[in-house]
């Protein structure tokens, strides 16, 4: 690409009791088309802190290649580049990274462990075919809660469950033996020590699924885990789209279900997480996307909804969005 302009531009956004902090890249070009990438490394998760992650992006083109550049700064430049390359072949992002995307996405709604459960009636009512529920805590409290949920969301929606890595082994099968014969589409990083989860699911039938043991590994890590229902993909912490779709195809290859993921992106990074969900080579998985419902604001007018059951492609990417300056930070840095 020649004759290209890239911007860095800081942005803001209120998270419930905290604040959600990262850079958006933007590239344009001579003829004015434009690719639009997110840098927001997630605190607590991602390997990098917000000082290294900006640090990187000043100086991207200095790295020593891909592996020099920290995950999250990865995945805002190479969204970028493969947003301006959509735009200059005139198509949305999921048509311009495969010719058989799909046209409808189903999504997976969240129940946070705050969230009062009649939340799971309004998802029913909704529509949902999946829902993701955060546990933890007292194992038989959980047990009962999920089965409280179930009960209201219905037959024919996939319980997708969330631990965190938040219970010892016994308390991990206390919580599965709860369950009883409820079924589950998997159960995610149960364990404090993800190194007996093999053990777990030996012992209790039950589906794992991994998310935070995927981060700084590569994708022949899967080969350990032979037993795992799903891998959890969260673009942001693995290092970009293109290192995602190696992941999703290895996944697969090996009888796994990849499930795209958000780390409480904004509409830039949501977009691109949705272009990946749309050319999953599984087909047609619920992604998590729910996490922008969190935001108390974002950086693009129109805001995009994925507070939905299913996104249309067509009307995802359609619009013409514009950024919202109130929520961008005013000094702009521009990239060699």
């Amino acid at each position: 690409m020649t004759d290209i302009r890239t911007e860095v531009r800081r942005y803001r956004l209120p998270l419930a009791d905290s604040w959600r902090e990262g850079w958006l890249v933007l590239l344009r070009d001579a003829e004015g088309h434009e690719g639009r990438g997110e840098v927001a490394p997630l605190p607590g998760f991602s390997q990098e802190t917000m000082e290294e992650a900006f640090g990187a992006l000043m100086v991207p083109l200095r790295a020593e290649g891909p592996a020099g550049i920290p995950p999250s700064v990865r995945f805002g430049l190479e969204s970028a580049r493969l947003g301006l390359e959509a735009a200059r072949l005139g198509k949305s992002l999921p048509a311009a990274l495969s010719p058989i995307a799909s046209d409808r996405l189903p999504l997976n709604a969240l129940i946070g462990p705050a969230d009062p459960e009649e939340r799971a009636d309004e998802l029913r009512e909704a529509g949902y075919v999946a829902v993701k529920i955060k546990v933890g805590g007292s194992p038989e409290a959980a047990a009962e809660r999920v089965h409280r949920m179930a009960g209201a969301l219905g037959a024919g929606v996939a319980l997708r469950l969330d631990a965190n890595r938040s219970w010892s082994y016994p308390e991990a099968v206390r919580f599965v033996r709860g369950l009883g014969a409820l079924t589950m589409e998997y159960l995610e990083e149960p364990l404090s020590n993800p190194g007996e989860m093999e053990r777990l699911a030996g012992e209790t039938g039950a589906p794992l699924a991994l998310d935070e043991t995927l981060v700084g590994a590569r994708p022949d890590v899967l080969d350990r885990y032979p037993f795992v229902r799903a891998i959890v993909l969260k673009p942001t912490l693995l290092g970009g789209a293109l290192e995602t779709t190696v992941w999703m195809r290895e996944a697969l290859r090996r009888g796994m279900t990849p499930v795209i993921s958000a780390a409480y992106e904004s509409g830039v990074g949501m977009l691109t997480l949705a272009a990946l969900g749309l050319v999953n080579p599984a087909g047609p998985v619920a992604a998590g996307l729910d996490t922008h419902r969190r935001l108390g604001a974002d950086v693009l007018k129109p805001r995009p909804d994925f507070s939905r059951p299913f996104l249309d492609a067509e009307g995802l990417f359609a619009p013409p969005y514009e950024l919202d300056i109130r929520n961008l930070y005013a000094e702009t840095w521009s990239l060699p």
